[in-house]
């Protein structure tokens, strides 16, 4: 077992990793229906590459969002960023 333990069922819907690759619309035909599915959005790498603000604006980009049941908040970035205390931005939901 890993130390990740990631969930693959919630709220009674399949996991569905929003891809990466997706930008917008154009390239959204392979996604499951908004509905079916619980979307896990996240970052790879949180210390290089897009960071969580941008995957999400990505998946609304190319997700009708007003028909999404279920979100899961996967990785967003580091904790800690050197110089000391908690300098990770916030995401107020």
């Amino acid at each position: 077992m890993g130390l990740i333990n990631r969930l693959q069922e919630f709220h009674g819907l399949p996991v569905f990793d929003f891809p990466a690759s997706v930008r917008d619309t154009g390239d959204a035909a392979g996604l499951p229906a908004p509905e079916s599915v619980a979307w896990r959005i996240s970052v790879a790498n949180p210390y290089e590459g897009d960071d969580w603000g941008v995957v999400f604006d990505r998946f609304l980009a190319a997700v009708h969002a007003s028909q999404v049941c279920a979100l899961i908040v996967g990785c967003w970035g580091p904790l800690r960023r050197s110089g000391g205390g908690d300098q990770t931005p916030r995401v107020d939901a």
